[in-house]
């Protein structure tokens, strides 16, 4: 064991509404400082963020700051974390969101004693303010015994369980030794790093109690509009990593590689109904990027429908009908207000 038990790591990028509450949260705890750290990351937040963190780092010696030189969004924000955490076990905590006061010694004690490679906890729901608390998803149904990744995706679906990174601790260890980063993509990254992570457990540990508050936040990258290149990376990136992990593990688990399978070629194909809700300018953008990736494309062909093929192999054609769409669907929407 490494003097440190716990490294949790902020990707941070224009939270400066947030970071205080969030970082108080975090020195709000019962172990001794000495014995965790906190990495913040700053991603080029453009607002007061990196002067908030360097002046709680005034007082706390165990607040790590890194700057990204570029905008890397939060997969790789994560990524940069990991590589210099210490400590026996990890946590990614949005810094828009904030932890239940006084709970590190217990939940080091449920991972030490278990030996776990991944502890899952529930969470609370609030609003922008911090205010309406309400469970957020489904409550875990609590195991006495620890399961393995493949018991975990075979006692319920899977695409209903909590995918949030931030709703689980992990064993550093286990992250490292089998390379569990985070995709370094735009949007998806916890989707895709869940299905890894959990599926290749040995040990996890469900447990019904609530030490995590997620705030909804409109400025955040899951509340905020789809645009072109969102689009792409949920639909056809992500998609396409889904079916290529479905393929990994076919030899271990053949029922859920299956549903994986399945589910892959069902996000892929779930672009046309957001791409009609796009403005024109973000459709032009959305066949352009397309067009720059025809390759990539071209290899999701087998598993796209027929009418999506035909959407995208000829834009000429498709991309005057989604703009008549797009149009009819604002104007109805302007009459029934």
């Amino acid at each position: 064991m490494s003097k440190l038990k716990l490294s949790i790591i902020l990707p941070c990028y224009n939270v400066d509404q947030y970071i205080i509450q969030c970082l108080d949260s975090l020195y709000n705890q019962n172990i001794p400082e000495t014995e965790y750290e906190v990495i913040c990351i700053n991603d080029c937040s453009s607002d007061s963020t990196r002067d908030y963190i360097l002046s709680y780092q005034q007082k706390h010696q165990n607040l790590i700051l890194m700057d990204h030189e570029v905008n890397k969004q939060q997969g790789a924000a994560r990524n940069t974390g990991l590589n210099v955490a210490k400590g026996d076990y990890v946590w990614f905590v949005d810094p828009d969101d904030y932890v239940e006061n006084n709970i590190f010694d217990e939940l080091l004690n449920m991972l030490l004693v278990n030996d776990l490679d991944v502890l899952q906890f529930n969470s609370y729901q609030v609003d922008v303010n911090g205010s309406n608390r309400k469970p957020y998803r489904d409550d875990n149904i609590e195991n006495a015994n620890c399961i393995d990744g493949r018991q975990y995706y075979n006692t319920t679906n899977p695409w209903e369980l909590q995918i949030e990174s931030w709703a689980r601790i992990y064993n550093r260890n286990y992250l490292i030794s089998k390379s569990l980063f985070y995709p370094e993509i735009g949007y998806g990254e916890d989707d895709l790093h869940t299905l890894y992570s959990m599926f290749y457990a040995n040990r996890i540990h469900m447990i019904d109690k609530f030490y995590y508050y997620y705030r909804q936040n409109p400025a955040s990258t899951m509340s905020t509009p789809f645009g072109f290149n969102k689009l792409y990376q949920k639909c056809f990136v992500v998609g396409s990593r889904i079916i290529k992990f479905s393929e990994e593990i076919k030899s271990k688990d053949n029922k859920f590689s299956l549903v994986l399978y399945e589910g892959g070629i069902w996000r892929i194909n779930q672009f046309l109904k957001p791409l009609i809700k796009l403005g024109n300018t973000d459709v032009s953008l959305f066949f352009n990027i397309i067009k720059e990736n025809s390759g990539f494309i071209n290899e999701l062909f087998p598993y796209l429908k027929y009418r999506n093929k035909i959407i995208l192999k000829y834009p000429f054609f498709s991309k005057p009908i989604i703009h008549t769409m797009s149009f009819i669907q604002d104007l109805l929407k302007k009459k029934s207000k």
